[in-house]
């Protein structure tokens, strides 16, 4: 039929796929999730105090190779946290330059070096979702609104600063949830991709729990 070459064309292109906007933050956040998975397995081998996710995950930690890590890696959550919900403690840091106002938890166990890096990466993440894939904040980071603006003007010598002072605040996300973590990680090392997903949806719905219970 003429033209149906033509109307072909233009229906692909009409219907070509639309790339979401925050992909490119998506992959930066779960770079920095393997990082973490990476330093648990590793810690995992050590005996001895650590974080309580590799006190209750060791062996599970243990069998994690590089592939399961990046499936591990790629639930769309930061899997790290620096008080993104208190305002607050960032209107402290920022504005104040003040101590720590952070709310009591459960320390990560992390090295220092470990922690430090994971501090300076998750800002810089955060940064830059800020200014490109704003609306993803909430979802991806469990942040508020508030300390999204803190965090959107921040300078790089700011967030250099922040790192450095911050890193003993840098918290794991949910390891007081040990059935979140025992499922994630055996979601990774199984790869199903059910058992994935189901557990993806489990970690934005803990988050979209917090973030309801937190206005």
């Amino acid at each position: 039929m003429p033209g149906s070459e033509d109307s072909r064309s233009q229906s692909s292109q009409l219907m070509a796929p639309h790339r979401w906007r925050s992909a490119r933050i998506l992959e930066a956040v779960c770079q920095v999730n393997e990082h973490l998975v990476s330093a648990l397995s590793e810690l995992s081998r050590y005996e001895g105090r650590s974080s309580p996710i590799v006190g209750q995950n060791r062996d599970a930690l243990r069998r994690l190779d590089v592939a399961a890590c990046k499936r591990v890696a790629r639930i769309p959550v930061l899997l790290v946290d620096l008080n993104f919900q208190y305002a607050d403690w960032w209107i402290n840091v920022v504005r104040a330059n003040g101590g720590r106002l952070a709310k009591p938890e459960v320390a990560s166990g992390l090295p220092p070096t470990c922690a430090a890096e994971l501090t300076c990466e998750c800002l810089v993440v955060a940064w830059l979702a800020v200014q490109h894939a704003r609306q993803s904040m909430g979802m991806l980071f469990g942040m508020s609104d508030v300390v999204a603006d803190l965090i959107g003007e921040l300078t790089p010598q700011q967030i250099n600063r922040i790192a450095e002072r911050s890193s003993r605040e840098l918290r794991i996300r949910w390891q007081t949830k040990p059935e979140f973590w025992t499922r994630l990680l055996m979601a990774g090392q199984s790869g199903s991709s059910v058992e994935l997903c189901e557990v993806q949806l489990l970690g934005l719905q803990l988050l979209g729990g917090e973030l309801m219970s937190a206005r």
